[in-house]
């Protein structure tokens, strides 16, 4: 009698983990990419457009060639992200609320991290390795520059799904062996700036974001970063109220005399604060930010 008990729950099994498996594996997932394309547009106002979604394992997913498209839908600030995959905890779900683990490819580095969520009410704990500053071209693009150098650090926020304005958590970012170059033609050329290291903490709370720390090291450019930025639902409205302060250092002017000459052009004039920094005030969106010297 028990063995046939055994048996017929061996045979219960196999069925539902077998019919749970051909159901996944044959789930028509570019049904999947419309929904996914739908809920991105209307809580953040992103449209994405997914090369392929395959199976992963059993609760997997893995999505290639996901192209991201931001609010203002210019070339500019598009975005492709090689690889992307995701695996749900089926434990959360029987608590009405969603576990995510993700593991991401692009920009020559990866991002991986947790993303949970309850009632719309989301929580993110993100690392960050090997990012290619010269791979984003939204940046480039975005400040005429060429930028280089590897950026890695972590990121844990809460935030809820329809008000990015109350958002808290925080934001460690590091840069090593950073470059950047202007570009485009001038009267007289600017050489590339080695930034070195870089270091920053950002806080975030109430949906305002405050410049902790900034600090630059073994750089040809002392440079200072203070203010905050005021996040908004579509997040390129976020207003910017920062102000940068920075200077060349001695042998980097030394090296580049024709710099002097150009700073001297410019009419640029030092604040009459410590450290005789060149001082600036940015304000504005963060895409269409609004540049003043100051006193």
């Amino acid at each position: 009698m028990r063995s046939k008990v055994v048996k017929i729950l061996g045979y219960f099994f196999f069925f539902l983990m077998a019919f749970i498996f051909f159901l996944y594996y044959t789930f028509p997932f570019y049904l999947l990419k419309d929904q996914i394309r739908s809920n991105l547009y209307e809580n953040f106002h992103i449209n994405v457009e997914t090369g392929s979604i395959e199976p992963s394992m059993l609760t997997g997913l893995v999505f290639k060639n996901v192209k991201v498209i931001p609010p203002s839908q210019s070339d500019a600030s598009q975005f492709t992200i090689d690889e992307l995959r995701v695996r749900i905890s089926l434990l959360s779900m029987f608590k009405k609320k969603i576990n995510v683990k993700f593991f991401s490819k692009l920009f020559g580095g990866k991002i991986e991290g947790v993303f949970s969520s309850q009632q719309k009410q989301n929580s993110l704990q993100t690392k960050i390795e090997g990012i290619n500053l010269r791979q984003i071209t939204p940046i480039n693009q975005m400040f005429g520059i060429q930028t280089a150098g590897d950026i890695n650090g972590k990121i844990a926020l809460d935030f809820h799904t329809k008000d990015l304005t109350k958002m808290s958590g925080k934001i460690l970012l590091a840069l090593k062996s950073g470059r950047f170059t202007i570009l485009g033609k001038r009267a007289i050329n600017i050489p590339t700036v080695q930034i070195g290291e870089l270091k920053s903490v950002f806080s975030i709370e109430k949906g305002r974001i405050k410049v902790d720390k900034f600090v630059t090291n073994n750089s040809d450019i002392e440079a200072k970063v203070e203010g905050f930025v005021v996040l908004n639902q579509e997040l390129e409205k976020s207003a910017a109220s920062l102000t940068l302060r920075f200077k060349p250092v001695k042998k980097f002017l030394d090296a580049n005399p024709k710099l002097v000459s150009l700073l001297q052009v410019l009419n640029l004039k030092k604040g009459s604060g410590p450290g005789n920094f060149y001082n600036y005030s940015m304000s504005g969106t963060i895409t269409s930010p609004l540049l003043r010297p100051l006193p």
